[in-house]
């Protein structure tokens, strides 16, 4: 059957990060138009996961820096939204891990790595802040063995907490990259 792809984006809701969602065949078809899994758009939508339903529909779920929790909403086959966005009050990413039971999950800067390492037994991705990279080599590198010395003994992809800024300059890129496989 067809499938789907999710991913987060920026300001393409015009308003920081929203999540959005893609129905494709198996011969790498669209169907239909992407469309956008959240409702509200004030605020950071990110980390989304999908959940089929026996109907052939699914759920997207993603966390909202707006209500501070994880959101979900209901879709068709197709795409097209059930009902309403969800705001399901669920705050804290074990709480998130034990009901959606991802295999890994990402965290971005805004979360307390050392919380998500000792709650979270699944690998992890992510976490540097972005904005690091737009600082000094010296902040970078700090930073940088942060999250690595943090996750040393658990399943860890290094990786940022969002995208690389535009201003951000290629030569620290190439520093953090080095630092990671110099680890």
């Amino acid at each position: 059957g067809n499938f789907l792809v999710s991913w987060f984006s920026w300001y393409q809701d015009g308003s920081n990060y929203g999540v959005y969602g893609q129905i494709i065949t198996p011969e790498l078809e669209f169907v239909g138009a992407e469309f956008q899994l959240n409702e509200y758009t004030v605020g950071n939508q990110y980390h989304q996961t999908i959940v089929p339903l026996e109907s052939g529909g699914f759920y997207g779920l993603w966390y909202s820096s707006q209500y501070a929790g994880l959101n979900l909403r209901e879709f068709d086959s197709l795409g097209n939204p059930v009902g309403p966005e969800t705001h399901t009050g669920i705050k804290n990413y074990k709480n998130y891990c034990d009901i959606v039971k991802p295999d890994a999950v990402n965290i971005d800067y805004e979360i307390d790595p050392v919380s998500i390492c000792r709650e979270i037994k699944i690998p992890v991705q992510g976490g540097l802040d972005p904005k690091v990279l737009l600082t000094d080599k010296e902040n970078l590198k700090k930073e940088t063995l942060k999250y690595l010395n943090i996750f040393k003994d658990h399943p860890y992809i290094f990786n940022l907490g969002h995208g690389v800024l535009p201003e951000t300059n290629p030569d620290m890129v190439d520093y953090l990259v080095k630092t990671v496989k110099d680890y």
